[in-house]
């Protein structure tokens, strides 16, 4: 067991006090300002989970915001089936970034010791250059026919971005589970501002260059680079060095101590990035890439708010709950069904907004040729506030070692929106009616999911006494 102080861990470095962690990490000369800060989130009445995920939450709001802004100017720039050509290259990246640790990178905010965490963290940028070094090796005789499936020729010229997008992903995933674990939410939080801010100015100028849906793609990769950058430049003293002089043999025992998660985790998550890029790939097949283009504006304007409070959250999540399943298990219940209600409640206002206005919302900010968009966003709104709510507490699986448990589930999601969707199309129904099948086969997933995870945590606390309280 490890003292806790306010809640953080005390022991072996694990986490910094509640000053450094309101100092946006650790940059100097903010000390004074921590306390403000930690007074104003006092007054607000906030726990502390609470304070975290606004840390990263308020941090990344910049990002967002400004690909929000950019939206407009976007719709102006890029046609629909330029949006649907980015659809299918991030639902391509996302599958293949899913294996680029092979899950390693969630073994990192599990050992007791930060030096056993630096060197699985090592295990993570060894295994994210084979991977990327593996795809750029097989892109000649792969590369054409994953474009021909997803009907995007078009990005034929760009195969040559994607290992390189592969390893960003990579070590984007690997330093912040780094920064979840030592809690350093406000670096999370200036780097998805850079990712988010390099995307938007990167795609407008790109489009005002003339590069057509090309210059959706490159703008994505460079933004890519940008975020992972800036946060290994951030964590370079909070483990990255450290990692950096692991040597082999500690690497090789940590690989085995963790093969599960390669084992198992793996294949899980290639299943559930399919399950949750199914959608733009298999309406790209189906429909064609104007619908998928329609559908990916619609995701892209209503989830990016939705996306950086959850992933905040589950930032947040992920190294708070993983202190609390080996120290605490009733208090991580009583974490998930709290942080349950109070993401349920934060995404009432915006999904009735979305069904009461969503055409008109569109069809006035991004052009007369998009109010489409706003209906199939109006369809998907109730799959879109289950998913808010589950998504942030679906590490809980992972938190608890029940891989097998994902890896079914998993593979159940992808069968049943593939299903939804090829059925439709199968059945000659309208985009619309699709778009319906869709969001009713992935908020029934996603419940299932949630349901899983509460089995997973009442089953780790039989076997622990009750503690008091928070």
């Amino acid at each position: 067991m490890h003292a806790v102080r306010d809640g953080i861990t005390d022991n072996h470095g694990i986490a910094p006090p509640v000053g450094e962690i309101l100092d946006v990490d650790g940059w100097s000369g903010h000390h004074v300002a921590a306390g403000h800060v930690a007074a104003w989130y006092a007054r607000l009445g906030l726990g502390r989970f609470g304070r975290q995920v606004l840390t990263v939450a308020s941090g990344a709001a910049a990002g967002q915001i400004a690909l929000l802004l950019a939206s407009p100017v976007l719709t102006r720039l890029y046609d629909p089936d330029h949006f649907g050509a980015l659809a299918a290259w991030v639902s391509i990246i996302a599958v293949l970034g899913g294996a680029s640790t092979l899950r390693y990178h969630l073994a990192v905010v599990l050992p007791d010791a930060n030096e056993d965490a630096h060197r699985v963290l090592a295990v993570c940028f060894a295994v994210v250059f084979l991977v990327a070094g593996a795809l750029a090796a097989a892109l000649p005789w792969i590369g054409a026919p994953i474009l021909d499936l997803v009907q995007a020729p078009t990005l034929r010229p760009l195969l040559w971005l994607l290992p390189l997008t592969i390893a960003a992903i990579g070590l984007s995933v690997s330093l912040t589970t780094l920064a979840s674990r030592v809690a350093a939410f406000g670096r999370l939080g200036v780097a998805r501002a850079s990712e988010g801010a390099g995307k938007a100015v990167a795609q407008i100028a790109l489009g005002v260059a003339g590069l057509g849906g090309a210059g959706l793609v490159i703008g994505d990769t460079i933004a890519r680079a940008l975020g992972t950058a800036v946060l290994g430049v951030t964590m370079w003293r909070n483990g990255v060095r450290a990692a950096l002089r692991s040597r082999r043999a500690d690497m090789r025992d940590m690989a085995r101590r963790y093969v599960d998660f390669a084992r198992f985790g793996t294949a899980s998550q290639l299943l559930n990035s399919a399950g949750l890029q199914a959608p733009a790939l298999l309406f790209a097949g189906t429909y064609g890439l104007e619908v998928a283009g329609i559908l990916a504006l619609g995701q892209r304007v209503v989830v990016t708010p939705m996306v950086f409070v959850g992933q905040a959250a589950s930032q947040v999540y992920l190294g708070t709950g993983a202190r609390l399943a080996r120290e605490d298990p009733w208090g991580l219940r009583r974490m998930f069904v709290k942080t349950s209600l109070r993401l349920l409640v934060l995404g009432l206002l915006p999904t009735l907004v979305l069904v009461a206005f969503g055409p008109f919302l569109f069809g006035v900010v991004f052009g007369p040729q998009w109010p489409e968009a706003g209906h199939y966003a109006r369809i998907l709104a109730p799959a879109f506030l289950i998913q808010f709510v589950v998504s942030p507490l679906s590490q809980t699986l992972n938190i608890v070692e029940r891989q097998r448990w994902q890896l079914a589930w998993d593979a159940m999601r992808l069968a049943i929106i593939a299903g939804a969707i090829v059925g439709s199309a199968t059945l000659q129904w309208e985009p619309r009616e699709a778009v319906a099948a869709y969001s009713g086969a992935a908020a029934f997933a996603y419940l299932v999911h949630h349901v899983m995870g509460w089995l997973a945590i009442r089953s780790l606390c039989q076997a622990a006494p009750e503690s008091d309280g928070d």
